[in-house]
């Protein structure tokens, strides 16, 4: 446990998967986010090997200059030790309002963008999405519908991408909201 993020070992995955989460999702958790992050990152410098950080609801840690600090030093040196940091957030001007966001944009080898219904102005710019991409960003298929979603790719190979989900996955989406 740092602070009130906790630390599971998720079992049947031979102790490689590792996940933090917080207790207690109703306060203000950026300073214990802060922590795990620079946890997170002295224990992925140990050693070479490959490894994936996944940050999930980044925009915690992108709305605070501590927590962009901690990401930026996570994506800046991550390379270097053979960590592929993935930072998922739903809007993509959590990135692009400051400059701090903006250079650990610039530091990704690329982007996903998935549905989003509103595309700022300073967000087609900063990732040079024509007038039409902006507009294909608010049609893209989602799984609520159909048994897929779809996603644009920017980076080296720019492309679009389709997620099928699994049975179970489309069963839970189908069921509605009570799982």
């Amino acid at each position: 446990v740092l602070g009130d993020t906790r630390l599971d070992q998720l079992h049947g995955l031979d102790d490689r998967v590792v996940r933090y989460t917080v207790e207690d999702r109703s306060r203000d958790n950026t300073d214990n986010l802060v922590n795990a992050v620079e946890h997170i990152y002295r224990s992925v410098s140990q050693d070479q090997s490959k490894k994936i950080v996944l940050i999930d609801e980044a925009w915690h840690l992108l709305n605070d200059p501590q927590g962009r600090k901690a990401v930026g030093k996570l994506v800046r040196e991550g390379r270097d030790v053979n960590a592929c940091i993935e930072l998922v957030t739903q809007n993509a001007s959590d990135f692009t309002r400051s400059q701090d966001g903006r250079d650990i944009l610039k530091n990704l080898n690329s982007y996903m963008f998935f549905k989003h219904q509103d595309v700022a102005t300073g967000v087609s710019e900063f990732f040079n999405l024509s007038q039409k991409e902006a507009v294909e960003l608010r049609q893209l298929p989602t799984g609520t519908d159909l048994p897929y979603s779809e996603a644009i790719i920017r980076g080296p190979v720019n492309t679009k991408l389709r997620i099928n989900a699994l049975p179970s996955e489309q069963a839970i989406l189908n069921a509605g909201g009570g799982r």
